[in-house]
Formats: C-alpha cells, sequence, structure tokens
C-alpha cells in the first residue's frame, strides 16, 4: 500500500509499514541500513497558511529545498511536496549571533540585508510570505539573480504558485537555514515584512497537531500550554527595525509599482494567470490588481493606483505588528545601524 505526505498521518506506525510508505517517494532519501522507527517525522498538513500545522507522525525530518530561481514553465509543473532527508543533528541551534531586519514594504530592508551581509560575512534569509513561490518575482520585488550570486539566499523559489505553505513550514525550513550557516561560520541574517513568520521564529512558536486544544488568544496557530512563553525571545539575536517616513514611503511604492509595470509584471502576471489560475499566491495585492485588468474590470491607471493602495494599507498593518515587539531597535537611518550591530556582534555569545 502506498501513502502519500498526508496519509502519514492516519498510516500504521510499524517499521515495515512505515518503510513501504517511505519507499513510495521517489523524492525521499532514506539511508540504507537506517529504520525509520529510529527517526521522527514532521509532515506538513496541506491546509492554507493561516492554519499552520505540524504533524509529528513519520520518520522523516522535512529537508531545506533546492532553491534555484528558473524561468517560468510553459505547462504546469507537477505538485511536489518538498524533499526530505534523515538528520542526526538538532534543527535549532543558538550557539551563535542571529541578525533580523525588519520594517514596512518599500522601507529599504534588501539593500541594508545584502550590504551587511558582504561586510560581515552573512548569508540572507528571506521571511516573505510571497517570495516563497516560484515565478511571483516582479511582484514581489524578490532578489534579483546578481544579489543571489553575490550573496547566498534562503528560502526564495520553495514552492510552486499551485502549493500550499503554512507558517509552520516556514520556521521549520528557517531554522534549519540559521543552523546550516552559523555551522559554516557565517552569520545568518533573517530580513522581511511577514510578522508572523519572523515572530515563529524568534520566539519558538509551537504549532498544534490536529485536535488538540487551541490557544483562544490566537487559536488558528498556537498551543495554549505555550501562550506563556511567546515572547522569550530567540538567545543571541539582535533585531534591527527600519522607520522610514509615510510620506517617503508611499513615493517609493508608487515608484516601484510603476517601475514594476516598466520591466514586464502585467507580462508576468498574465502568463502566472494562465499556467496556475486558482493558484491563492496571485491574491497578493499586485498580483490581484493586474488581475482585474486584464480582465477587462480595471484601466491599467486604476490597476496601478490599486496596488499602491493596498501596498500602503500592507505598511500600516505590518509597522502595527512590528510595534507590538518591544525588543525591535528602531532606526530611521540604516547608517545608524553600523554601532548597534558592531556592539552586539563584540559580545560573547551564551
Amino acid at each position: 500500500m502506498k501513502y502519500n505526505l498526508l496519509d502519514l498521518r492516519k498510516a500504521p506506525s510499524s517499521p515495515d509499514q512505515l518503510t513501504s510508505a517511505a519507499n513510495s517517494f521517489s523524492s525521499l532519501d532514506v539511508p540504507s541500513g537506517t529504520s525509520p522507527s529510529d527517526k521522527t517525522v514532521f509532515a506538513r498538513a496541506d491546509l492554507p497558511w493561516e492554519r499552520g500545522i505540524l504533524r509529528k507522525s513519520s520518520p522523516l525530518d522535512l529537508h531545506k529545498i533546492v532553491r534555484s530561481q528558473s524561468e517560468l514553465p510553459e505547462t504546469p509543473v507537477a505538485r511536489k511536496t518538498p524533499s526530505v532527508k534523515y538528520s542526526s543533528e538538532p534543527i535549532l541551534s543558538n550557539s551563535a549571533h542571529f541578525l533580523v531586519i525588519v520594517g514596512p514594504t518599500a522601507s529599504g530592508k534588501s539593500a541594508l540585508a545584502m550590504e551587511l551581509a558582504q561586510k560581515l560575512n552573512g548569508e540572507i534569509i528571506c521571511a516573505d510570505s510571497r517570495t516563497v513561490y516560484k515565478y511571483l518575482d516582479i511582484g514581489t520585488a524578490k532578489p534579483t539573480k546578481k544579489d543571489r550570486k553575490q550573496v547566498p539566499h534562503h528560502l526564495l523559489d520553495v514552492v510552486n504558485p499551485d502549493q500550499n505553505f503554512t507558517v509552520a513550514d516556514f520556521k521549520l525550513l528557517a531554522n534549519e537555514a540559521i543552523d546550516n550557516i552559523q555551522k559554516r561560520g557565517r552569520l545568518p541574517i533573517m530580513v522581511g515584512g511577514s510578522g508572523l513568520y519572523i515572530d515563529a521564529v524568534l520566539f519558538d512558536y509551537q504549532f498544534a497537531a490536529e485536535g488538540m486544544p487551541r490557544n483562544p488568544i490566537n487559536p488558528r496557530h498556537l498551543m495554549q500550554k505555550r501562550s506563556r512563553q511567546l515572547q522569550v525571545l530567540r538567545s543571541n539575536t539582535l533585531i534591527i527595525g527600519l522607520d522610514v517616513p509615510r510620506d517617503i514611503l508611499k513615493q517609493r511604492i508608487t515608484d516601484r509599482v510603476q517601475d514594476m509595470v516598466a520591466v514586464g509584471f502585467i507580462e508576468e502576471v498574465q502568463h502566472l494567470m494562465k499556467i496556475y489560475p486558482e493558484s491563492k499566491a496571485l491574491l497578493a495585492p499586485g498580483y490581484k490588481a493586474f488581475s482585474e485588468y486584464i480582465n477587462g474590470n480595471l484601466s491599467i491607471e486604476d490597476a496601478e493606483a490599486l496596488f499602491i493602495k493596498n501596498d500602503y494599507q500592507l505598511v500600516r498593518r505590518q509597522m502595527t505588528w512590528f510595534k507590538r515587539n518591544k525588543s525591535i531597535h528602531w532606526i530611521n537611518n540604516p547608517s545608524n545601524s553600523v554601532e548597534i550591530i558592531t556592539t552586539f556582534l563584540s559580545k560573547t555569545i551564551v
């Protein structure tokens, strides 16, 4: 009998049956001579991202996906779950420094992260709920191929637009990337504006298995027994927040939308609508606005205006989220981060 990834949550747990289930996946790398019953797996529940559930249920450890930016396919590619592998090492490691850069869209986070990564022997972990999708490139302001050659980037192009990706998936893959970067003696720099994704890593959010009690304050995501520990910040971590005046942000957003249109954003949306017409990833503000233009419901001027409006509303939501985190060191000039970061890196890790 074969089991798909979700079936493993319900599959019998004897070694022989788990081995049979594992062998049914061509993408699984099961070392010879290793008994699946000796390991633990986290299988991703195929649910909308806001339900972010991890199910502890079989012998395989969700492994980071090979990330590469390729050309948009002419036909839909086969749905494929992230590849997995065995690992005897702990995923989470706080044995070295960890730098995080947050802020609203168009605040200059990516540029600062690039500069710091080059100066501090760092690698970038992208904390964005949209750049995890392949082929959503222009409309998400995804780092360019040139940037990615200069500095290694993680958690870009993780899944296809028709696949679900949860905050629980992000936390698992981000912790693995952090651990890998630190083991190689480099500085992990997480950068992004997706507050829930970032906080899941910073405060070690725990995601309840299906059927378990939910946190009454945040029932979509967290187990009740962990609610009192949510504000315990990950050790050896510095969080820098970029606080840019709203009028400057609005002008940057306007200029960026116009630049996106000029370099082919409309064509990108058209192609994605053709290949992935039911993709929830296309509900992102810019893609949704220009889908309306392509369908003849908006003029191009109205589509641009809607994109700008939606992005500016996103700025407000992002700042509301981040302002609740009292551990963030807010700066209004990226150059002011140098002294803070230098002091942080000179401290002995605990």
